[in-house]
């Protein structure tokens, strides 16, 4: 696995909101939690991206968040905006690395359970950075001793 393998994966499964977050307001928070792909998608692994790429312990990268929600990610998150708005890092990210883009991709490309595939793509960032992305409290079950799932393949 390489750190070419995991952004080409994240590049063809996953898919970005059309609204991005753009400004340190609950207004502009709310418009892309509340925006219709935000409705629409349950189920699903998401993350958090930057614009511009944020250093790493190894490289560099946009992924700023893994998480994962059963529910739609406007239910996860709709109630929550004005929260953002308040959260430092998300003002130091906007103003130093561009708006914030959302995206999500069904859970089961990457595991057999919600729980399971965002475990699969904290341990795919964390050996290629040896570190979690940078929004992350939740940590891979033994990253060091989970051997990685194979790469999904696209469809012949």
């Amino acid at each position: 696995m390489t750190s070419g393998n995991f952004y080409d994966s994240v590049e063809r499964h996953f898919t970005t909101f059309d609204v991005q977050i753009t400004g340190h307001s609950a207004d502009a928070y709310l418009r892309a939690f509340t925006c219709v792909e935000a409705e629409r998608r349950k189920g699903v692994v998401y993350l958090f991206r930057s614009e511009r790429e944020v250093p790493r312990l190894v490289g560099s990268s946009d992924i700023l968040y893994i998480g994962q929600t059963k529910n739609s990610f406007q239910r996860r998150y709709q109630q929550w905006a004005a929260h953002h708005a308040t959260i430092k890092r998300n003002e130091h990210t906007l103003a130093g690395y561009g708006p914030i883009r959302l995206s999500t991709c069904d859970y089961r490309v990457f595991g057999e359970s919600l729980l399971a595939a965002e475990n699969q793509l904290l341990w795919w960032y964390y050996a290629n950075h040896f570190e979690y992305p940078p929004f992350n409290y939740t940590r891979a079950k033994n990253p060091g001793k989970v051997k990685p799932k194979a790469m999904p393949q696209e469809a012949a």
